[in-house]
Order: C-alpha cells, then structure tokens, then sequence
C-alpha cells in the first residue's frame, strides 16, 4: 500500500480543522465607510446562506479644533463638534438572541435580487433596445404640452428642395 505523498490522513485532517470557516464575523465602519459596511455585510449574508445578524447603530462625537493662524492677532480657538454616525454588524453562524434590538434572522432573500418572473435577463433587454429614446414635444425647447412647442406660429416652413 502506497503512502500518502502529502504525509497521511492525520495530517490531511488537521489541515482541514486548521481552515474551518470561522463562526462569527464583525463589520464596522463610521463616517463615509457606513454605507460600504453594509453592502459587505449583505454581500456576505448572500454568498454565506443561513447568517444570523445583529446591528447597531451609534455616533461618536468629534471635537475639532482650530487655531487661529497668527497668536498675536487676539482670535480665540474655535471649538467644532460634530456626530459622526458608526455602524456595528455581528454576522454569525450560530443563533443569536433574537430579543435583542437590531436582529436579523436568516431568511431567502433571492427574492429581492431575482428578476421579476416572466422578464429575460436584464442584459437581453438592453441590447434590444435600438438606440437612445428622443424626448417627446416640438423642437426649440418649447416642449410638446399645452403651450408647447414653436409649430403653427409665425411665417411657414419652405419645403426642402426636391420636395414638394
């Protein structure tokens, strides 16, 4: 019986114990990042099925301050404080205590990213459309409604040459 070249069962064992996926992960951002935290964690909860969540939103106040920029002119420091909003996403594997404010339980989403039943693939729908669609109304930006557009006023159109 021939060994195994990678060094036997046990270790082929430990590898995989060594690379369990983990069971709990945590997002969090604040300022700007808040809305990118978000789409990861739902990015996440769609490629990983079965993902408990719980979020919580806070804010930290930051102070600013500014000092003037010559001493001796007598300003004082300026004191700015605002409140940055933060964003904390547990996503776990495990149940988590759905009591608590912020829970999410796993649940079949697909839904809300499928397209509508009866519709093709948005990429078809696209690519039969046959160029950009014109605006509706006359021309010289008079619009097509009650009051509209610039035809039948004033001195008549010529005709084209060659048309009659």
């Amino acid at each position: 019986m021939e060994g195994n070249p990678r060094g036997g069962a046990e270790e082929d064992e430990g590898r995989q114990r060594s690379h369990a996926p983990c069971q709990q992960m945590v997002v969090t951002a604040s300022g700007k990042g808040v809305s990118k935290a978000i789409s990861c964690a739902e990015i996440v909860k769609r490629r990983v099925k079965g993902l408990h969540q719980l979020t919580r939103l806070l804010h930290s106040t930051v102070v600013e301050v500014w000092e003037p920029l010559e001493p001796a002119a007598g300003l004082d420091s300026l004191n700015v404080s605002r409140k940055l909003p933060a964003v904390w996403i547990l996503l776990s594997r495990e149940p988590l205590d759905s009591s608590q404010p912020g829970y999410q339980a796993p649940g079949h989403y697909d839904g809300l990213w499928a397209p509508p039943a009866g519709r093709e693939d948005s990429r078809e729908v696209r690519s039969q459309r046959q160029g950009p669609r014109r605006k509706r109304g006359g021309g010289a930006g008079g619009g097509g409604g009650a009051g509209g557009g610039s035809r039948g006023k004033g001195r008549p159109r010529e005709a084209a040459k060659g048309w009659s």
